[in-house]
């Protein structure tokens, strides 16, 4: 009966649009717009498509090198966006030069090791979990939380298995569903669902599928990778639905950022403009230098910390609220 009641009260929750936004449960913690239903939806599906073709089209070796194009573009569209808001600050610049210094300065004097696209893969999926919540401008919940981790861990599972030998897929399984199973409950006892909750509900029960027979790990991070990169270009693509100017201004960074990284990783394809079969581009797109760009990346993007040394003494406040 309580579940027939929950589901019934979710998929109502889900066609009633004022009752999804109405949720009120603890504070927004981000700044961001919402966007229109249908074109959230419509970025969400073209997105998922766009994720999925490549993952049908491209082999292992090349959807890395696709998302590592795109990767570079996206990252620095967002610096570009970061500095335009203001938000590069002197302290902020400092603490990114010693931390990009340190990653660097360990990878190439003491090389790398497996667990590094072990950790990356894992963040990104945190990351690409919490920014589910931000584009939608839905609270997170103790429900919502566990419901991600019942999605984080099966991912960590399939990379660990295929990189560093990690034997406990049928151990992490039972894991990740007790924690779906308290998330669902959780979720359902402390707010409406909304379409968000459903997605990484369903994700986190695609995860389970994977576990059962891991697919190759590249496939697995190519997806979400290249399905976030095309989810934030059509977030901030309606963002700007009431600033022509700023649109085809955003439009035109877009595409000149992607030319110009998609001209540089050709250059940086063909040996003979390497030097000493190395060159300077082989750290921007070496995938191991790749990774140490995107743990940059994910922690600039919104973490507390960044946030209480940008802002300086004014923004500890914020920053220990926001965390």
């Amino acid at each position: 009966i309580f579940f027939i009641y929950h589901v019934h009260r979710c998929v109502h929750s889900v066609f009633d649009y004022r009752v999804t936004r109405s949720c009120s449960f603890c504070i927004i913690l981000s700044t961001m717009k919402a966007i229109p239903y249908r074109k959230d939806v419509v970025g969400f599906l073209t997105a998922l498509l766009f994720a999925t073709i490549a993952g049908v089209l491209f082999s292992p070796p090349n959807i890395v090198r696709f998302f590592i194009m795109l990767g570079q573009s996206h990252f620095l569209l967002a610096y570009l966006y970061q500095w335009r808001a203001g938000k590069m600050t002197t302290p902020y610049l400092s603490l990114y030069v010693v931390l990009a210094t340190a990653f660097f300065y360990t990878g190439i004097f003491f090389g790398f090791s497996s667990w590094l696209v072990v950790f990356t893969g894992t963040l990104f999926a945190a990351h690409f979990f919490i920014d589910e919540f931000r584009m939608a401008q839905l609270p997170f919940s103790v429900g919502r939380i566990f419901v991600g981790a019942a999605f984080i861990v099966p991912f960590f599972a399939i990379l660990a298995n295929s990189f560093i030998d990690f034997n406990a897929l049928f151990e992490t399984f039972f894991i990740s569903v007790l924690f779906l199973c308290i998330g669902v409950v959780l979720v359902s006892l402390q707010h409406p669902w909304t379409r968000t909750d459903f997605f990484l509900v369903i994700a986190a029960g695609v995860s389970f599928f994977l576990l059962s027979m891991p697919p190759a790990p590249e496939y697995v991070l190519g997806f979400i990778i290249l399905f976030h990169y095309i989810r934030w270009y059509f977030y901030y693509f309606f963002c700007l639905e009431h600033a022509p100017s700023r649109r085809r201004t955003y439009i035109q960074h877009v595409t000149l950022f992607n030319i110009a990284v998609f001209v540089l990783y050709f250059i940086y394809g063909f040996s003979f403009f390497k030097w000493n079969n190395t060159g300077f581009l082989e750290y921007f797109f070496d995938p191991n230098f790749f990774y140490l760009w995107t743990v940059l990346h994910i922690l600039f993007s919104y973490i507390p910390l960044v946030r209480m040394f940008s802002s300086g003494s004014r923004g500890v406040k914020a920053a220990v609220s926001a965390f």
